[in-house]
């Protein structure tokens, strides 16, 4: 596994090939275990599949790793909405929103955060 490899599933997540990109990316997370990235998106696409239960493990390795980073918590506490865990959900919507509040970029996902919060 190589940059080649993540350039693939970048590519088939770019073409709409979700299930391929997520193939990619978990084969990529098995091969390189220590790539937070890889993790990360193959989280993302986990979520964007509705596979919300599978999504969680990757992506909270992605939060571990990246701590402070409000994105994959955000994304994680979607998948924890969608499995009915509303308590945890909204406890890291809260975290990610408070992390997203100290970057002066993040303003359309303060937007989403807040938007996810109120729907808690």
């Amino acid at each position: 596994m190589d940059a080649q490899a993540l350039a693939h599933a970048y590519a088939l997540y770019a073409s709409n090939d979700l299930e391929g990109a997520a193939r990619a990316f978990a084969a990529i997370c098995r091969a390189l275990p220590d790539h937070t990235a890889a993790y990360k998106a193959f989280g993302y696409v986990l979520c964007q599949l509705g596979d919300f239960e599978q999504a969680i493990a990757p992506l909270m390795v992605a939060i571990s790793r990246e701590y402070g980073n409000p994105e994959p918590i955000y994304f994680a506490a979607i998948c924890m909405q969608r499995t009915g865990d509303t308590k945890t959900a909204r406890e890291m919507a809260s975290d990610a929103l408070d992390m997203a509040r100290c970057t002066h970029d993040n303003t359309d996902l303060r937007a989403r955060l807040t938007r996810l919060l109120d729907a808690l």
